[in-house]
């Protein structure tokens, strides 16, 4: 998911194909648009959008055995694809529980978690922190704190 919404946004992120969960990558053919190619009409295959994406990997956090940093730098990269998408829309209640997961995660504190996303666009991943979170505090790396978006 992460590098379908990196690729249609133009966010560089630099972990390889092969360390992300889900990859669905029409221009390079990935394994899950061949799946989807070859089930029936009778079934509909649903891809997420940049917040349910975001949302998925904030509830993937709670799981027991789960890569936090990994699942951190993904949202990372979400976030910047999220800043760079046009239509921008209040979450549901499930997307805005699994969001603010991500927000209050320690793992965003810690800056090797922002170094898979191309530094040009940590700025637009603190953006897109500070709409989704108007208030209160998210934890950035110090070097961070005085790039982030003034809340209301």
């Amino acid at each position: 998911m992460t590098q379908l919404h990196c690729t249609l946004n133009d966010v560089g992120y630099g972990r390889s194909t092969e360390d992300v969960d889900v990859v669905v990558d029409p221009m390079n053919h990935s394994t899950l648009v061949g799946v989807a190619e070859a089930v029936s009409a009778a079934h509909t295959v649903r891809l997420p959008n940049v917040w349910s994406a975001l949302a998925m990997k904030g509830h993937a956090l709670r799981l027991p055995d789960a890569n936090r940093e990994r699942h951190v730098q993904d949202a990372l990269a979400l976030l910047a694809c999220a800043d760079r998408t046009e239509a921008k829309r209040e979450l549901t209640k499930s997307e805005r529980a699994g969001v603010n997961k991500i927000l209050s995660s320690s793992y965003l504190s810690a800056v090797e978690n922002w170094m898979p996303l191309d530094q040009t666009h940590w700025g637009e991943a603190l953006q897109e922190m500070r709409r989704l979170r108007p208030q209160g505090v998210i934890p950035v790396p110090p070097l961070l704190q005085t790039e982030m978006p003034l809340g209301r």
